[in-house]
């Protein structure tokens, strides 16, 4: 046999380093993404969609919110804090559209009560 010696070294270098949190940044991210639109197609009249899109919109921008906030102290900060901001825009926009449409319900309520028509706010 022959003397020859080999060196099995492990040439693998990972992305980020152990522990980095960017993964977290990047998923607070598309949820924020996602909160946003989830949120905005409230507005389309389609019955079943809409009344869905409100909660999951919410619930998404929490989530969002707390991968964000885990992820701030990752490699990619700046991505977890943009998705921090969408993720709260994904829970305010639905909230401001429940308000928008719960007070313009009262308004066409106390101005003409004849005319008033529960229906036409469902979605």
């Amino acid at each position: 046999m022959s003397d020859v010696q080999v060196d099995h070294q492990d040439n693998y270098t990972p992305h980020s380093p152990p522990g980095d949190r960017s993964t977290l940044a990047t998923v607070s991210l598309v949820l924020g993404i996602i909160s946003i639109l989830s949120g905005c197609v409230t507005l389309v009249p389609i019955p079943f969609l809409s009344c869905c899109s409100i909660p999951l919109a919410i619930v998404l921008g929490i989530a969002g919110l707390v991968t964000g906030f885990m992820g701030l102290q990752s490699s990619a900060r700046t991505q977890a804090i943009v998705g921090l901001v969408l993720s709260g825009l994904g829970i305010l926009i639905p909230i401001v559209l429940i308000i928008i449409v719960f007070v313009l319900g009262i308004g066409l309520a106390i101005m003409d009560p004849g005319t008033f028509d529960p229906g036409m706010f469902d979605f």
